[in-house]
């Protein structure tokens, strides 16, 4: 029994090897021939190999290099002693890529591609020459304290701590075009600059002493140094020695490729001449053992039959029972590899019945979660997490737009409660941290004023006029367009709570305009960088928003003209009763002296009868 299960182990070569004793010798050179092809498949494949490892080596190369251009040539590390980690995993690779090209330059058994490898070692210290420039550059550039920036920012304290009076706000629009210059990238904002600087040099220059007006023109030189070196290291990735290190990558990384590809075709060639070679040799030992065969198809047959009822169960539709692995030759295997299939399978519908189901989070199991099929589930269900997110979005939106028009219908309150509402929702709402609402007073000067404001769930209401075109929120009313600042300098603005005061991660200026007239703006700081689907909502309710101040402001209006209305027509009813009260004391008084002008002619009458009495 032993024997037997030792014989079913044997390999199915090492089986006709055993059965056909007189195939002996021919068998002796095919194990021969198979280990000499064995050997030269490992040296192609290894040789293929390498080439792979080069090209992900000059792909860790290149990333390294990005993250060192993007990064870490601002890390503070790097700044003061000139160390990083970016630039030591560059070295590391170019060491590594210099020892590969040695390797292939050495194995290659192809003489005339022997340039191709001379090509990729000249390639490759060109890009170690180039970022070493790069490097360079970078360093000059500096960041923050260091370098040309950090004398940039000394050459502005200087001028902003300098004794003489100027408007803080044209230093504001100087800095604004600074940051924009090296937020962008674009030489346009260099020009706004220098326009800028020589209106500004032209305001202070009747009242600033010389040495203030060359602090200024310093200032303008340091910002046209550190344009100048931004120019040289690249203003775009195409651009300086940005480009010139990528123009160089650009040529290596084909060079690479294409040996990649001749290595692995050459390897195939060999190896599919090997194994024609090896079919023909099986060949001429399966007609020799034709006689045999019948003797050994049971001991073949029976577990392929085994097999076929599995394949053909499973193409109906249903799964098979696990198939019983006897032995470890190749239909031993066979069956341990589709048993391994039906598992796979098994796994894949479970997961797309759960995904069914709606249950969108299932992790896929790590064991089988390479191949194809697995990819092309894991792959939907990241789809359907993006379209349900989406469809969260929209809900969000809506529900969001819902709640405030239920906050517009509270028409009995003032427009400042009514701001103080709008914000204490959209504060929650947006997960910001501060807000205030601006409206637009164009009385004696042109103002916004702020009419409430909303901070950490409780009110922090503080009365302040900002002109329009000063500061960020005065220009958002010139511009028209919403201001959203990611890099806030720390004395713009602070959010108080429990733990203290803290500068906000990120600003969001939305004017609020109808039929292109700004009404007022909405500001709201938060701790957290506003998300599109945020940006967007905001936007769309500020258009009720200016719409509501906009009818808020009619009615206020109406409602004063109609108070002063009633109060001038009270005042006329008071004014006519006091006539009519006059009237009547005027009607009695003529009475009276019709009366007394009636009793004073009887009285005379009389007397005149009196008299006429008498003289007769």
């Amino acid at each position: 029994m032993i024997q037997f299960q030792f014989f079913r182990n044997l390999r199915i070569r090492a089986k006709l090897l055993l059965a056909f004793g007189s195939l002996l010798a021919i068998s002796a050179l095919l194990v021969v021939f198979t280990f000499r092809t064995l050997d030269r498949i490992q040296s192609y494949k290894q040789l293929t190999e390498k080439t792979d490892s080069l090209f992900i080596t000059m792909q860790s190369m290149e990333i390294s290099m990005a993250e060192f251009i993007s990064e870490e040539f601002k890390s503070t590390a790097f700044l003061k002693e000139g160390k990083s980690k970016a630039q030591e995993t560059f070295k590391t690779n170019y060491n590594l890529a210099n020892g590969l090209i040695n390797y292939i330059d050495e194995s290659l058994p192809w003489n005339e591609e022997r340039s191709k490898v001379t090509d990729l070692r000249v390639g490759l210290t060109k890009t170690a020459e180039v970022f070493a420039r790069l490097t360079g550059k970078l360093t000059q550039r500096g960041f923050k304290d260091f370098g040309l920036e950090g004398a940039l920012r000394k050459s502005i304290h200087e001028v902003e701590n300098a004794d003489f009076k100027y408007d803080k706000s044209d230093l504001l629009m100087l800095r604004r075009h600074e940051k924009d210059f090296f937020l962008r990238k674009d030489l346009k904002y260099q020009t706004e600059f220098n326009k800028t600087l020589i209106e500004f040099r032209e305001k202070v220059s009747k009242t600033a002493q010389p040495a203030i007006l060359d602090l200024i023109t310093n200032y303008q030189k340091q910002f046209a140094e550190i344009v100048d070196m931004e120019t040289k290291i690249g203003l775009t990735a195409n651009d300086g020695l940005r480009g010139e290190l990528q123009t160089v990558i650009n040529q290596v990384k084909p060079q690479i490729e294409k040996l990649n590809r001749y290595v692995d075709t050459q390897s195939k060639t060999a190896i599919s001449q090997s194994i024609w070679f090896l079919i023909l040799i099986v060949v001429i030992q399966i007609i020799s053992g034709v006689a045999l065969a019948i003797y050994y198809s049971n001991q073949i047959s029976k577990p392929i039959k085994q097999i076929k009822s599995a394949v053909l169960s499973l193409a109906s539709g249903n799964y098979p029972d696990e198939l019983v692995v006897d032995s470890t030759e190749e239909i031993g295997q066979t069956k341990d590899g589709f048993n391994q299939f039906v598992k796979r399978l098994q796994v894949a519908t479970n997961f797309a019945e759960t995904m069914g189901k709606g249950n969108l989070q299932l992790h896929y199991d790590d064991q089988f979660s390479n191949d194809v099929l697995a990819r092309a589930l894991i792959n939907m269900q990241t789809k359907l997490k993006d379209a349900d997110e989406q469809k969260a979005r929209i809900n969000w939106v809506n529900k969001g737009a819902a709640k405030f028009n239920d906050i517009l219908k509270e028409d009995n309150a003032s427009i400042e409660k009514l701001g103080d509402s709008i914000l204490r929702f959209l504060v929650n709402y947006v997960e910001a941290n501060q807000a205030a609402l601006f409206i637009r007073e164009s009385k004696e000067r042109d103002l916004l004023v702020r009419i409430s404001s909303y901070a950490y769930g409780k009110k922090k209401f503080i009365e302040q006029e900002i002109e329009v075109g000063q500061g960020v929120i005065g220009q958002a009313v010139l511009e028209g367009e919403t201001i959203y600042l990611t890099d806030v300098p720390k004395n713009y603005i602070s959010i108080t709570s429990g733990l203290g005061e803290s500068t906000p991660k990120a600003i969001l200026i939305v004017p609020l305009k109808i039929r292109d007239q700004i009404m007022g703006i909405l500001e709201i700081a938060s701790f957290s960088v506003f998300e599109k689907h945020k940006i967007e909502f905001i936007e769309q309710i500020s258009e009720n928003i200016a719409t509501m101040l906009s009818s808020r402001k009619s009615i206020e209006l109406t409602n004063q003209l109609l108070a002063e209305a009633r109060e001038k027509t009270e005042m006329l009813t008071q004014q006519e009763e006091e006539m009519r009260q006059n009237s009547e004391e005027l009607l009695a008084t003529q009475e009276e002296m019709t009366r007394q002008r009636q009793e004073l002619e009887a009285e005379l009458m009389e007397l005149r009868e009196q008299i006429q009495l008498q003289n007769k």
